[in-house]
Parts: structure tokens; C-alpha cells; sequence
């Protein structure tokens, strides 16, 4: 369906903020242990501890946090 999508890197600076017991992370982990090769610039992968599927509704302090330190970074 997107095949020209394939070989696609976005090379903008990015983070990844997800919770530690979002339910989709079984899902999801093959894709979260190669998120260095699909996103080149990537500059962090946040955990959440404690926190599920909505982290920035769950903890927003602690989202907020970690988004600031990355757009402080850039």
C-alpha cells in the first residue's frame, strides 16, 4: 500500500516517552528494539515507570519533564 515508505528515516531530532506498563509494549517491542534504526536521530527512549498506554495524562509532571530536557537539548 505505501511501499515508497519503506526505506523511509526520518532524520529529525526525536524521543521516545512511553510507559513501562502500557499493554501494547508486547506488541510493540520488536519495533521499540529498533527504533535507533528507523529513527537515525533519535535522542532518547523514555520508560515511565508505573505508567500505562496515556503516559502524558498518567504522569504529566514527569512526561513534561522529560520533553522539556529533550527540546532544552536541541
Amino acid at each position: 500500500m505505501t511501499p515508497f515508505l519503506d526505506d523511509l528515516r526520518p532524520s529529525l531530532p526525536s524521543l521516545y516517552i512511553g510507559g513501562a506498563v502500557d499493554p501494547s509494549n508486547a506488541f510493540n517491542k520488536p519495533a521499540f528494539d529498533t527504533l535507533e534504526n528507523t529513527l537515525p536521530n533519535l535522542r532518547g527512549k523514555v520508560v515511565l515507570e508505573g505508567v500505562g498506554h496515556d503516559s502524558p495524562e498518567e504522569e504529566p509532571e514527569a512526561f513534561n519533564q522529560k520533553l522539556l530536557e529533550f527540546l532544552a537539548a536541541l
